[in-house]
């Protein structure tokens, strides 16, 4: 690195430094005034794990992690200085299961005679309005401008097929999978679903959109069959929808600031940001006699270690030494997180074992899944102890693929690219440019048929069934969290505190003991991040710095290499 180089990076630690100590110094300076009113901005996306301190630092407005977020309202439904909560919904990017997750924290603030307010510019400026809706819910009331309008369109799956594509490229794909409802290799194979896997995305969209129904019919008092008229139509205007009861009221920000002026009875109301109000409380309870873990596995699940907590995907590496870490500091239990698509089934059995290890060791393990834990995700949670998930979790797809592209044709004929190679074995040049042959395709059978056999058989085992029992509910299959516990994959429905209670009740902890909760892993403060940074090793920062810039929160940019034969992949 030359003279500038150094100088540049110095410089940047500088600023970075210099950036910590005024955050810490200003919160440290400020305190909470009577009367406050906690402001949660609903944008964006809303993340599993403890947010990346790098993160904070340069994206203020981003909300702490999910579980932090119930926390934190927790103690606000308690704090004597919070009057109220106001919820600006802009955007969110949040999964259903998450909202709900929210729900019995609200709900709290409610008994504890806090009041709630959600405000919305338009329900549909930006798309439909059924995402707004349910996050609005979650308040009291809920006002919209004016000039806003909600329009509720349902649920659906929008599926891509690249076939014919490929065929025009002259890329040859070949893919194979176990059973015939594994449907992620359609995409390259196909030009449009298999009966197999449009009955099992119809079954899905409409689970999906009863849970909907249900939750807009519960949350705003409105009958059933009033609620499903709303998805046929046009979209509301601002005062149809107050008329349908699907808004309170109309008004813009100034008034909502207004009415809250009247609620608190001050003249300057004053709005304390969700982080700013974290910043300035104590959620560790120092009398508490009992310590769990709290572990999250978001994202595609690969091999490997990313151990500046900062990674996009779940690197078994990382939740294999959470899982170690846990047991050498003899927590009373762990509650495991799962908010994962899948990924390699390698790294899915990793930490499987890891789960097998924790429990044989005498801990407790209680999984709650997030908006999805289909098959990689389910792998990891099914030999658990127990296992929670919302009605709207995407979960199951018990089986597997692989596959491989080649690419000889069309580097030949479209780009005059031409190889020529030597080898020392006839599998040298394997899963290469070439199309497979024969042999090629049988290893690839054999190989798939152990793995599906080992998953069902693990499965089968986590959830006390035979694998003759386990296997129809297999093959690919996938399901939301209220069917998947009716056929006996999931245990019971409900959130992180039903799994919390649950957890207390293996460790023969009373339920109106309160236990601390750790993270593991704990993530790096912003000293040791620029201390990270200093390291003559830094450049490993950059690639997660860019996801975290880039939004790419499910890894998918990484995920290419999933497509080829190693390693296999179990995904939807």
């Amino acid at each position: 690195m030359g003279f500038i180089g150094r100088m540049f990076k110095w410089l940047l630690t500088l600023i970075v430094i210099g950036t910590v100590i005024g955050i810490f110094t200003n919160n440290k300076r400020q305190h909470i005034d009577e009367r406050t009113t906690l402001l949660i901005h609903a944008h964006g996306p809303l993340t599993e794990k403890a947010a990346p301190d790098w993160e904070q630092l340069f994206e203020h407005e981003t909300l702490p992690s999910l579980p932090a977020l119930v926390t934190i309202l927790k103690k606000a439904a308690h704090d004597q200085r919070i009057s109220g909560v106001l919820l600006h919904v802009d955007s969110p990017e949040w999964g259903l299961a998450q909202v709900r997750e929210l729900a019995p924290a609200f709900d709290i603030l409610r008994t504890q005679g806090k009041w709630s307010i959600a405000y919305m510019d338009s329900g549909s400026e930006a798309g439909p309005s059924d995402l707004m809706m349910e996050v609005a819910m979650l308040a009291d009331e809920i006002v919209m401008s004016p000039v806003g309008s909600i329009d509720l369109r349902g649920t659906a799956a929008h599926v891509p097929f690249i076939g014919n594509l490929l065929t025009r490229l002259k890329v040859d794909p070949y893919f194979d999978a176990r059973k015939e409802f594994k449907s992620m290799p359609n995409t390259f194979t196909r030009s449009s679903m298999t009966p197999e896997q449009k009955q099992d995305l119809k079954q899905l969209v409409g689970d999906l959109q009863e849970e909907l129904e249900n939750n807009i019919a519960s949350r705003r008092k409105i009958d059933i069959n009033t609620v499903k008229k709303f998805y046929q139509q046009a979209s509301l205007t601002a005062e149809e929808a107050k008329t349908a009861k699907l808004i309170d009221r109309t008004g813009y920000w100034d008034e909502v600031i207004d009415d809250i002026k009247l609620r608190t009875t001050v003249e300057n109301v004053d709005l304390l940001d969700i982080n700013g109000y974290a910043a300035r409380i104590d959620d560790h309870n120092h009398e508490a006699t009992h310590t769990m873990a709290f572990i999250t596995a978001e994202g595609s699940i690969v091999t490997g270690n990313d151990d500046t907590g900062m990674a996009d995907n779940v690197h078994a590496g990382v939740i294999q030494k959470a899982l170690r870490d846990a047991r050498e500091q003899k927590v009373s239990g762990v509650l495991l997180r799962v908010n994962s698509p899948g990924g390699s089934y390698v790294a899915s059995d990793l930490m499987r074992r890891e789960i097998e290890l924790t429990r044989k060791a005498g801990i407790p393990v209680v999984v709650s899944m997030g908006n999805v834990a289909a098959s990689g995700g389910y792998f990891i949670a099914m030999q658990s102890d127990h296992i929670f998930a919302d009605p709207t979790t995407i979960t199951g797809s018990i089986g597997v693929f692989s596959g491989t592209f080649a690419t000889r044709r069309m580097l030949q004929d479209h780009l005059g690219v031409t190889f020529d190679s030597v080898q020392s074995t006839p599998k040298a040049t394997a899963m290469g440019i070439d199309p497979l042959t024969p042999d090629e395709k049988a290893d690839m059978a054999k190989s798939l048929d152990a793995i599906y056999a080992d998953f069902v058989h693990k499965a089968a085992v986590g959830r006390r069934m035979t694998d003759e029992a386990l296997e129809p509910l297999a093959r690919g299959r996938v399901y939301t969290g209220r069917r998947a516990q009716s056929v006996g994959l999931v245990d019971t429905l409900g959130g992180i505190s039903s799994a919390v209670a649950e957890l207390k009740k293996r460790a023969k902890i009373p339920e109106d003991e309160v236990v601390n909760f750790t993270f593991f892993p704990e993530p790096p403060s912003p000293m040791a991040l620029v201390r990270e940074f200093l390291h003559p090793g830094s450049a490993q920062i950059f690639g997660p710095l860019f996801r975290a810039f880039t939004r790419d929160p499910m890894g998918m940019l990484q995920s290419k290499g999933a497509l080829h034969m190693n390693p296999v992949w179990v995904t939807p």
